[in-house]
């Protein structure tokens, strides 16, 4: 007798042994056999009329969403990441005594606005007359412009200085860089000029960093650079500490929120390989 002679013999068997009762087929039981030509165990649960647990992972990017699916199944456990403003909550987690799966989950992935985007993407960099032109230009509803005595200066009227402005470099110097506090800068070597008008010293981003979250706003002061040609750019005051309170007021909403059922705990969790 070969090998295949085995195989069909062992396949007759399965089949005349394995017959689903009625017990099985209303229980939580989930039949499985051994399939013979790969030795691995198949599991028979789709022949069941219902699954034997609850399987599902809800996704959203609102806090408001996310809150609501766990309250709605009385609980979960809840792991925030802080640094990437992501939440996971496990519905069938259980405890080392006695585990579940963790097949019923939610998630929340929160997604930065575009301005707050476009504000941190630009900090300290390098710009050109015209990039900085078309910064304002794209999201002129959100700045304040200032004079260094703190006059405010409208933004379109920001603009047309910056479409003027006009950056010497004294001979003397080679590399140099100063803020706009005037139309001579606080650093030897520089010489700022707008047909005579006061360039703005600094500006106010207002924004929303997330959709739903409370309004920041973020003060940058505005420097201009000569190496080989001269260029303009922003810095963004406190950005770090505005990290910070987004990720609390993360925190904060959802724990204001969920119900006494469920328990937070800030970090990340790797829990039955998911």
């Amino acid at each position: 007798m070969n090998s295949n002679d085995i195989d069909a013999v062992i396949a007759l068997a399965h089949t005349l042994q394995i017959k689903l009762t009625d017990d099985q087929l209303t229980s939580n039981h989930v039949p499985a056999m051994v399939i013979s030509d790969a030795a691995s165990v198949a599991t028979l649960e789709h022949l069941l009329p219902q699954p034997t647990h609850f399987r599902a992972q809800f996704e959203t990017g609102i806090v408001d969403e996310f809150v609501g699916y766990i309250n709605k199944f009385k609980g979960a456990d809840i792991f925030i990441d802080h640094d990437k403003l992501e939440a996971d909550a496990i519905f069938d987690m259980g405890d080392p005594v006695d585990p579940e799966w963790g097949h019923h989950r939610a998630i929340i992935k929160l997604s930065k606005t575009s301005d707050y985007i476009a504000l941190v993407r630009g900090d300290k960099a390098r710009l050109s007359q015209q990039d900085m032109i078309d910064f304002i230009e794209d999201w002129a509803e959100n700045f304040q412009f200032y004079k260094a005595d703190k006059t405010k200066i409208s933004t379109a009227n920001a603009i047309a200085l910056f479409r003027k402005v006009t950056i010497k470099v004294n001979a003397e110097s080679t590399t140099s860089q100063g803020d706009f506090s005037g139309n001579v800068s606080a650093m030897e070597g520089i010489e700022i000029n707008s047909d005579g008008d006061t360039l703005p010293a600094f500006f106010d981003f207002n924004f929303v960093t997330i959709v739903g979250f409370d309004e920041r706003l973020v003060r940058c002061g505005i420097r201009a650079h000569a190496d080989t040609k001269p260029t303009l750019s922003y810095r963004a005051i406190g950005l770090d500490k505005l990290t910070q309170d987004i990720a609390k007021e993360f925190s904060d909403r959802i724990a204001t929120s969920l119900g006494k059922e469920s328990a937070i705990t800030i970090g990340t969790i790797l829990y039955q390989n998911k």
